[in-house]
């Protein structure tokens, strides 16, 4: 979630595009937290009204932040159904609105995960160096394999690694079995800074020039 979210935040404002940022994770998301929103809508209100859906509709559905537009997770856990159908129909009418889509979804092995993954153009599996996070990693892409993903249809993205990570990059491709397109640092002091004030990372800091 904070990778997405500086992401998005970074994308809209190096390469001037309109970029949505979509919290899928329903029961868990933070990003309307993070952005310092509050706001009565969420993603789920979209996926309900799919057959009256209008520019008057998403516009009061979405919140323009800081250049960007968060279609944010409902303020209080939803834990019923998603159908695939509906969220096809949602990443649809986000890419022919947008110029880029960023959706921030729960772990891989949630269905609403794969239902994403099997509509996104590139998927990032965010990992760490911690031996249960490397763990779960190697058997989500063991999952998506089993599924009939190929492995250029998504990537995996180490976050926090530690100046002293003595944790090789061929190591974890040789344990993943995949290619590790991105290692970012660990910077808490910065993330500390900007999460506080509700604001994305600047270039700035070594995490920020990482994203």
């Amino acid at each position: 979630s904070t990778l997405a979210f500086h992401t998005a935040y970074s994308l809209g404002r190096t390469e001037g595009k309109r970029v949505l940022l979509m919290d899928l994770d329903l029961t868990c998301g933070v990003i309307g937290f993070y952005s310092k929103l509050n706001h009565p809508y969420s993603v789920v209100d979209a996926l309900q009204s799919r057959a009256e859906w209008s520019a008057a509709d998403w516009s009061a559905w979405v919140v323009p932040s800081g250049g960007i537009d968060v279609l944010p997770a409902p303020p209080v856990p939803y834990c019923g159904p998603v159908e695939a159908g509906s969220l096809a129909a949602l990443f649809d009418y986000a890419r022919a609105n947008y110029d880029c889509v960023l959706v921030d979804a729960p772990a891989i092995f949630k269905r609403v995960s794969l239902i994403a993954l099997s509509n996104a153009d590139r998927a990032l599996l965010v990992s760490t160096g911690e031996i249960a996070s490397v763990h779960l990693t190697r058997k989500a892409v063991q999952l998506l394999e089993g599924l009939g993903f190929p492995k250029d249809r998504f990537q995996i993205v180490v976050n926090r690694v530690n100046r002293n990570d003595d944790v090789a990059r061929s190591g974890l491709e040789k344990l993943f079995t995949c290619h590790i397109s991105s290692r970012l640092p660990y910077d808490s002091l910065a993330l500390r800074r900007v999460l506080t004030l509700g604001r994305p990372l600047e270039s700035d800091c070594d995490l920020g020039k990482g994203v």
